[in-house]
């Protein structure tokens, strides 16, 4: 794997490098040494899968507080999003800037999220399947996050019309 690109100082994305021959591919998602050599000293707790039936489907905005704060590596490994990362620290001059990052199983990136980011994503096609390499363990007390259609970030999602989100999603405060 290595170093694509980075965003606001300290959003990594990196690109999977697969061995390729006749039998298929062999990819490696997870390196400790290689993630601290760009400067990421994460410790893999958990690991999550979220599938995502429909084109159109939003998730997030999403964070965890306090000690439950959680830094993330996220990959798409079945399909593709337009994936969303808001700096949520006040005492950041980088507050309330976004990025976004087109992730597909084609295209091989990964995402790192520190913790002082809220995540979101939706699906640009049909069954998409995303994977989350958590830097410490969910807590639903320390849960939170910021509604996806808030008008302070002005977040242009890709497909406009017929969103699929949750009903917790979709009550989330806005951002500000």
């Amino acid at each position: 794997m290595f170093v694509e690109s980075v965003f606001l100082d300290d959003i990594i994305v990196m690109k999977k490098e697969p061995f390729i021959d006749n039998r298929g591919y062999f990819e490696r998602i997870f390196d400790a040494e290689k993630l601290e050599g760009f400067g990421i000293k994460f410790q893999l707790v958990q690991q999550n899968i979220s599938n995502n039936v429909k084109r159109g489907t939003l998730r997030g905005l999403h964070y965890q507080t306090g000690i439950y704060a959680e830094d993330k590596i996220i990959q798409c490994i079945k399909g593709r999003v337009f994936d969303v990362l808001v700096n949520i620290d006040v005492n950041s001059e980088d507050y309330g800037k976004w990025i976004s990052v087109e992730l597909s199983e084609d295209n091989r990136r990964m995402i790192y999220v520190p913790c002082k980011y809220a995540h979101g994503f939706q699906t640009l096609e049909d069954n998409t399947i995303m994977m989350y390499h958590m830097g410490n363990y969910y807590n639903a007390e320390a849960a939170d996050g910021y509604n996806c259609f808030s008008e302070t970030l002005g977040i242009k999602w890709p497909i406009d019309i017929g969103y699929i989100i949750s009903e917790k999603d979709s009550k989330l405060k806005d951002f500000g």
